[in-house]
């Protein structure tokens, strides 16, 4: 949830549009708990260490489900046609 939000407002700090702010968390907020996992799993013999990346990646695949839901809905769907 942290990377979602702080990757939502980083951008406006460099005077970012609110679709790149929203791009960015997205696109963040979704690859950092995956690649957790992936070095987790890598770089580890003992497989327990990957557990709680992998629950994260199916955190944050709800969370960004329920974020980018929440944007379109939001903003309409006037932008779309």
């Amino acid at each position: 949830l942290l990377s979602f939000g702080s990757r939502y407002y980083l951008p406006k700090v460099f005077k970012m549009g609110e679709v790149t702010g929203k791009t960015i968390a997205m696109e963040t907020g979704m690859q950092s708990a995956a690649l957790g996992f992936l070095f987790a799993h890598k770089h580890f013999e003992d497989e327990a260490v990957a557990v709680p990346s992998a629950m994260a990646v199916v955190c944050m695949s709800w969370l960004g489900a329920f974020y980018s839901a929440h944007c379109r809905y939001r903003t309409g769907f006037a932008h779309l046609l």
